[in-house]
C-alpha cells in the first residue's frame, strides 16, 4: 500500500508472534528468578535412609546410609536432607552396587539454614499474656474508681457558711456523719483488697512477660543436603549409599582383665578389649556396626614425592667493591632469595586462582515458614510491646506499697531468671562443664521459689535445666576419664582397624560409651616386685603369653581378683604373639615389715673417727594359700663424700645380681603360709665433726 508516497508492505500476525517470542521467555525467566533464593532440595524426591556403618577414626568418622528408591526410566534429583552442619563436604559420595545400571550424574552439599517458630507454644503464651494484662486493667480501674469514690465522700461539708445556722437538725447531721464514716471505712477496706490483686495481678503479668519474651526470638538451626541427580535405564528399585564424613567423633582403647583365683602361681587370665567411643557430630547413630580406625580421614598418608630440583650459575661479585651496584650481577645469595620470592608469588597466584574457580557451597535459606506462623511471631511481638508499656504506665500511676510486693519479689525473681538462663546456655554450648552446672541448678532454684501454678508456665525451662545440669556431670566425668585415656592416633603410625562385633547405638552428647570388642583367655605367669624402701609393698605382675594375631593399643585395665575390683593399671600396646608384662597393682596378701637396727663401735679406730653400724631386716610373709614367686629390690648406699667411708657390708640371702650403683637383686619362691627374711648391714665410718645426711633409704626401680 503506499501512504504519503511511500510504499508500506502488509505482514500479517507479525506483532502477536514477536510479542510471544519476547514475553513468553521473560514470563519463564521471571519465574525462574523467584525460585533461586529456594534450595535445591525443594524439587529434589527425598530420600529415607538409616544409618548402617559407622568407621570411626581419630576425631572424625565415615558414615555410610543405606535406601531404596523405586525409579521411572530417565533422570531424577534425589535429596539426602536433615544431614549433621559438621558434615565435612569433600568427602560426600554416593555409593552403587557393581551390578547396578544406576548413572550418577552430579552430586552436590547444601548447608540450609533452618528458622523454627515454636508457633503453640508462642499461642498459649500470648493468650496468658492478654489474660493477665487484662486483670490488671480491671482491677486497676476498680481501684480508681474506689478512689474517686473516697474522694467524693471525703469531701461533704456538713457546716453552713459563717453566721448561719445549720442547714439540718443535729440529729440528722449525726447521722450522715455516722454515714460518711462508715462510707470510707468501707471504701478503704475495698481500696486495700484492690491493692492486693493488684500485687497479684502485676506479678501474673511479669512472669507472663517473661515466658513470651523466651517465645519471641526465632531459633536457627544450620543443617546439610545432599542433592544427586541420577539417571535411571528403566523402571525399578534401585539400592543406593551415601558416604560422608563428619567432624569431632573418636575412640579409645580400655581393658579389663579378671584374674581367676587357683592354687597356683600359673593361673589363667581373662582379659576382654573394648573402648569408648564418643560422638559430637550432631547426629545419632541408632544401631548401627562400629569400625574403629586409628587413620585420619582428611589427611590420608601419602607417598614420599621429590620436588624439582634446580642449579643455576651466577657470577660472584668483586671483593674489593665495597658499594652496590644495580646493575651489577646478583650474588648467590641473592639468586636464591629472588628464586624464593619469585616461587612464592607464583604460590600465591595459584592459591588466588585456586580460591576463584573452586565452588564454595552457598548457605541456602530454606522457604519461609507457613504466614500462620509468621503471624502469631508478630502478633507476640505486638503483645510483648504492648503490655510491657502498659506494666510500665500501671506502676508509674499506683504507687502504693501494697500494690508492688509480690511484684516486685516477681520482678526480681525474672530478672535472676533471664540471667541465670543465658549464662546457663551459654556455657552450655561452650563446653564450660562447672559453670553450665551450677547456673542450671541457680535457674531450678529460682523456679522452685515460684508457686504451683506459675511453675508449670516454665515446664521447658525446667527440662532444659535439669539436662544441662545431667549432661555437665557426665561431661566433666568425661573429661576426668579422657585425661587417663591415650589417643589411638599417636600410637600406631599407619592404619590400625578393628570391628565390633554388635550393632551399638551412640547419641551425639559428647558422653563416652564403652563398646565391646573381644574377650579371650590367655595363659600368664605370676610374680611379685618388691622395692626394699622405707614402705615396701608386693606388687603383682603378670607375664602373659598374648597369642592374639592383631595387636594390642595401650590404655588402661581395670584389674578384678575374680569378682573383686583390685584398682586400674595402664595396658601397654602389644605386638601379635608377645609375651609382655603388665602390673596388677599391690596384693595385701603379701605381708612386708622392716625393722632397723643401729649401734656403734669403737674397735680398730684411732683418733677422732666414729663408726656406726647400721642393719635393716625386712619380713615377707605370704598369706596366699599358694605359692609364689618374688623378685626384691634393695640399695647399699654409696658414698658421696671422701671423709665417710661404707665398709664390712654383708647381705643375706646371696644377691642374684648387683649393679655398680649399689642395687642388690633378690628371687625368693615363697610357700602358702611362709615367712622369709632379708638382711642388709654395712658399717658407716667418718670423723666425729661430720654429720652425714641419709638422702636415700631402700631402692626403687
Amino acid at each position: 500500500m503506499s501512504v504519503g508516497g511511500k510504499q508500506y508492505k502488509r505482514i500479517p500476525f507479525r506483532f502477536p508472534i514477536l510479542f510471544y517470542l519476547i514475553v513468553l521467555p521473560l514470563l519463564g525467566f521471571g519465574s525462574l528468578q523467584s525460585e533461586q533464593p529456594n534450595s535445591a532440595t525443594d524439587d529434589a524426591k527425598s530420600v529415607e535412609s538409616t544409618i548402617g556403618t559407622v568407621h570411626v577414626f581419630d576425631g572424625q568418622a565415615l558414615l555410610l546410609r543405606s535406601a531404596q528408591v523405586d525409579l521411572k526410566k530417565g533422570r531424577h534429583r534425589l535429596a539426602f536432607t536433615d544431614l549433621p552442619q559438621k558434615l565435612l563436604d569433600p568427602t560426600a559420595r554416593l555409593r552403587l552396587p557393581s551390578n547396578s545400571q544406576l548413572r550418577l550424574l552430579d552430586l552436590r552439599v547444601e548447608t540450609v539454614v533452618e528458622k523454627q517458630y515454636r508457633t503453640d507454644d508462642a499461642r498459649k503464651a500470648e493468650e496468658e499474656l492478654k489474660a493477665a494484662e487484662q486483670e490488671l486493667r480491671e482491677v486497676t480501674a476498680l481501684y480508681l474508681a474506689q478512689v474517686e469514690q473516697r474522694k467524693s465522700v471525703s469531701g461533704i461539708d456538713l457546716k453552713g457558711e459563717k453566721e448561719d445556722r445549720p442547714i439540718i437538725a443535729f440529729e440528722r447531721w449525726k447521722s450522715i456523719f455516722g454515714f460518711v464514716d462508715s462510707s470510707l471505712t468501707e471504701i478503704n477496706a475495698r481500696i486495700n483488697n484492690l491493692l492486693g490483686r493488684i500485687d497479684q495481678a502485676r506479678r501474673r503479668l511479669e512472669i507472663a512477660l517473661t515466658v513470651a519474651e523466651r517465645f519471641k526470638s526465632q531459633q536457627e538451626t544450620e543443617r546439610k543436603s545432599v542433592i544427586v541427580e541420577v539417571e535411571a535405564p528403566a523402571d525399578g528399585r534401585y539400592d543406593l549409599a551415601l558416604e560422608y564424613g563428619v567432624a569431632d567423633a573418636g575412640w579409645y582403647p580400655h581393658y579389663r582383665l579378671t584374674l581367676e583365683e587357683a592354687r597356683s602361681a600359673r593361673p589363667s587370665i581373662l582379659l576382654a578389649s573394648a573402648v569408648y567411643v564418643y560422638n559430637e557430630t550432631g547426629e545419632d547413630w541408632r544401631n548401627a556396626k562400629i569400625t574403629l580406625s586409628t587413620a585420619n580421614l582428611t589427611n590420608p598418608s601419602r607417598l614420599p614425592e621429590l620436588s624439582r630440583w634446580t642449579i643455576a650459575s651466577v657470577i660472584r661479585p668483586q671483593r674489593e667493591t665495597v658499594a652496590s651496584n644495580r646493575n651489577a650481577p646478583a650474588a648467590e645469595s641473592d639468586y636464591y632469595a629472588k628464586d624464593e620470592q619469585a616461587s612464592s608469588i607464583v604460590a600465591q597466584k595459584t592459591e588466588t586462582n585456586r580460591g576463584l574457580s573452586d565452588d564454595k557451597p552457598q548457605k541456602k535459606q530454606r522457604p519461609a515458614q507457613p504466614q500462620k506462623a509468621q503471624e502469631q511471631q508478630q502478633r507476640l511481638d505486638n503483645s510483648v510491646i504492648q503490655s510491657r508499656s502498659y506494666y510500665e504506665k500501671n506502676l508509674a500511676s499506683v504507687k502504693e506499697d501494697l500494690a508492688d510486693q509480690k511484684a516486685k519479689e516477681a520482678r526480681d525473681l525474672m530478672q535472676n531468671f533471664r540471667e541465670s538462663v543465658n549464662k546457663q546456655e551459654e556455657y552450655y554450648n561452650n563446653r564450660d562443664y562447672n559453670n553450665a552446672r551450677q547456673y542450671s541448678s541457680q535457674t531450678l532454684d529460682i523456679i522452685k521459689r515460684l508457686s504451683a501454678d506459675e511453675r508449670k508456665q516454665f515446664k521447658d525451662e525446667i527440662k532444659a535445666a535439669e539436662k544441662i545440669q545431667s549432661w555437665s556431670y557426665e561431661m566433666e566425668q568425661t573429661r576426668k576419664l579422657k585425661s587417663r585415656l591415650v589417643a589411638p592416633g599417636s600410637q600406631v603410625p599407619g592404619d590400625f582397624s578393628v570391628s565390633a562385633p554388635l550393632a551399638a547405638s551412640i547419641a551425639s552428647d559428647g558422653i563416652l560409651r564403652s563398646i565391646f570388642l573381644s574377650e579371650h583367655r590367655y595363659e600368664a605367669s605370676l610374680s611379685y616386685e618388691v622395692s626394699l624402701n622405707e614402705s615396701p609393698r608386693a606388687y603383682l605382675t603378670a607375664a602373659i603369653k598374648y597369642t592374639g594375631s592383631q595387636a594390642l593399643l595401650a590404655g588402661p585395665v581395670d584389674v578384678y581378683y575374680g569378682p573383686d575390683f583390685g584398682g586400674t593399671s595402664r595396658h601397654p600396646m602389644v605386638s601379635a604373639r608377645e609375651t609382655y608384662d603388665l602390673n596388677l597393682g599391690r596384693d595385701p596378701d603379701i605381708e612386708i615389715s622392716r625393722q632397723d637396727g643401729e649401734f656403734e663401735t669403737t674397735e680398730g679406730l684411732f683418733g677422732g673417727k666414729r663408726a656406726v653400724r647400721r642393719t635393716i631386716e625386712f619380713t615377707i610373709h605370704n598369706r596366699r594359700p599358694y605359692e609364689i614367686a618374688m623378685v626384691l629390690y634393695g640399695a647399699i648406699p654409696r658414698s658421696a663424700d671422701d671423709r665417710i667411708s661404707i665398709e664390712n657390708v654383708a647381705v643375706r640371702p646371696e644377691p642374684v645380681d648387683r649393679d655398680d650403683n649399689g642395687i642388690v637383686k633378690f628371687k625368693l619362691s615363697l610357700k602358702a603360709g611362709q615367712k622369709e627374711t632379708v638382711h642388709l648391714e654395712y658399717q658407716l665410718i667418718h670423723d666425729r665433726s661430720v654429720v652425714p645426711v641419709l638422702r636415700n633409704q631402700g631402692g626403687s626401680r
